[in-house]
């Protein structure tokens, strides 16, 4: 037997994150379903149903599956319910047994719906379509009151309609970026979230249909690949990605712990730097920004006397040390990385865990051509900034060991050698 299931969720955070709703399907040995169900979290019927189906079956399917695990633990299940399964996922399954190279074929992906329409023959984008546009609305809705409640407070300026749109959309949406722009804001923010929460896809009309579609797919991405694991000879990988599952998951929910005072200090740090660099053009004393492409160019020409095809990063980094200009655009794109990529992530990723700020990654299975693993957060250089005053920004450091930990470790590709007395050594 094999239990399909899916959960459709409030949002997309892997520890705090709840399920609402969990669509499932009974298969039998002979890959016929022999039920298929939705469970509403608030019905404790309902799911206590799918809990004894979870609890008996010893292989479990899915898209993406540690993220649906997620959300059960979130919900409240005993751990001990899922650590001895069987593990199934569908892009697992399409790595596996699809032939593919996404070097020659650019239309291959590995999302639920695209491999339905290319695989099945099933194409599902509108009721997906229908579902985004209606909680679209409802976010609309949703900003427009936000904006009434500061105005009922007197804290919301009477601002152009250009002017209006763009910062409700930057309080609303982009919080973490510019709430210290907007200091008389934070308090009546938060408690308007907390007595109006933001609509979720468990608003929304069809979510229903939508969630019971995708266990569908699954159903039948997973009729039509499974056997021919055995056939492909995949077996073996097939099985230790399988165990892989349940590391990975607790690996996710352990997450990073974050030095939120120092990240803070070296965000401070770099915007002060900021502000001091300056590209100026020695011929007229214009100031210009790193996004003026072709007047750089002309004056990336000008300092380093080579003809150049453009202004971008690599041709910067070879005329540098003949450039002034190019050497200033560098450090302030490298700021800028630093700020927008790094520092703003991981912002936007802050979760309050048992009294710690933690950022959660997930580790993606199937994400490679190769099978290599892969993972959603962002790569960080390895290397620190040096600002102009000889301090260095590290990124590793805004990360510390939690608590209850006595260590923490990185890791990096090393190579090896053997020296002459046959000692491995770690270069």
């Amino acid at each position: 037997m094999y239990l399909i299931f899916d959960t459709e969720t409030d949002g997309l955070n892997i520890r705090t994150s709840k399920p609402f709703i969990v669509p499932y399907a009974v298969v039998d040995k002979n890959l016929n379903i022999v039920k298929i169900k939705i469970a509403h979290t608030n019905n404790d019927i309902e799911m206590q149903e799918f809990l004894q189906h979870l609890k008996d079956i010893p292989t479990i399917v899915g898209q993406n599956i540690k993220f649906d695990l997620h959300m059960m633990l979130n919900y409240g299940i005993d751990f001990n319910l899922i650590k001895d399964k069987n593990y199934i996922d569908i892009g697992v399954l399409a790595r596996l047994v699809v032939d593919h190279d996404t070097q020659t074929d650019k239309t291959f992906q590995m999302s639920l719906k695209k491999l339905a329409v290319r695989y099945l023959g099933v194409d599902s984008a509108n009721e997906e379509r229908q579902l985004k546009m209606e909680l679209s609305q409802l976010v609309m809705e949703h900003k427009a009151k936000m904006q009434q409640y500061f105005e009922s407070y007197n804290l919301w300026p009477k601002y152009n309609k250009t002017e209006n749109t763009r910062r409700i959309n930057e309080v609303y949406n982009n919080w973490n970026k510019v709430f210290h722009l907007y200091p008389q804001l934070a308090d009546k923010r938060r408690k308007f979230l907390m007595t109006y929460p933001e609509p979720t896809y468990a608003d929304v009309s069809n979510v229903e249909t939508y969630a019971l579609t995708d266990v569908k797919l699954t159903y039948g991405l997973f009729k039509l690949w499974y056997p021919e694991v055995v056939r492909k000879q995949q077996v073996p990988a097939f099985k230790r990605t399988s165990e892989a599952v349940i590391p990975l998951l607790l690996m996710e929910r352990q997450g990073f712990t974050v030095d939120v005072p120092r990240l803070m200090r070296d965000r401070k740090a770099i915007l002060r730097e900021w502000a001091k660099v300056k590209i100026i053009d020695p011929r007229t004393g214009e100031e210009l920004n790193i996004g003026q492409h072709a007047k750089l160019k002309e004056l990336y020409e000008y300092e380093s006397g080579i003809q150049l095809t453009n202004a971008d990063k690599d041709t910067r980094k070879s005329i540098e040390e003949k450039s002034p200009a190019a050497r200033a655009a560098n450090y302030i794109a490298k700021m800028e990385k630093y700020l927008s990529t790094y520092i703003t992530g991981i912002l936007n990723k802050l979760t309050k865990i048992d009294g710690e700020y933690k950022v959660f990654t997930q580790y993606n299975l199937a994400g490679t051509v190769t099978g290599r693993l892969s993972s959603d957060f962002q790569q960080f250089p390895r290397d620190p900034l040096e600002l102009r005053d000889g301090s260095l920004i590290d990124i590793r450091g805004w990360f510390i060991v939690p608590k209850d930990y006595k260590y923490m470790f990185f890791l990096d590709k090393m190579l090896s050698s053997i020296n002459s007395e046959n000692s491995v050594k770690l270069l």
